[in-house]
């Protein structure tokens, strides 16, 4: 285990899937961002973490109708917040939170796999 910064864990794993997907638009926003840099460290395996950010970008772009990603990171109340949108609108409220607690549960991160707007579907 290291210590990570995740902010630019996030932007490396962009920056792959991008060049694997060049068609691809994926925008990376940062919000509420720290004064301190430090307090964007999490511990944990940079190797594992890269994989499964790559897999969410990736599988975000495969299943985007235009091919459009937004990535944003959000520091609220000493809590990292990550949530990747592909303007899909097929993930039911239950299935989606069930699958939210079941992987992530244990994380002091917070890791939305999707940012979706429930009153569309």
């Amino acid at each position: 285990m290291e210590y990570i910064r995740i902010d630019e864990l996030l932007e490396e794993a962009r920056d792959i899937v991008k060049n694997q997907m060049p068609d691809s638009n994926m925008e990376l926003s940062f919000e509420n961002m720290p004064v301190n840099p430090d307090d964007l460290l999490i511990k944990g395996n940079k190797n594992l973490l890269m994989i499964a950010f790559e897999n969410l970008f990736e599988n975000a772009n495969k299943f985007s109708e235009n091919k459009d990603v937004k990535i944003a990171l959000q520091y609220t109340d000493d809590v990292i917040h990550i949530s990747v949108d592909d303007f899909r609108h097929w993930y039911s409220h239950k299935g989606f939170r069930q699958c939210y607690a079941k992987h992530f549960s244990g994380l002091r991160m917070h890791v939305l796999t999707a940012d979706l707007a429930w009153d569309y579907l």
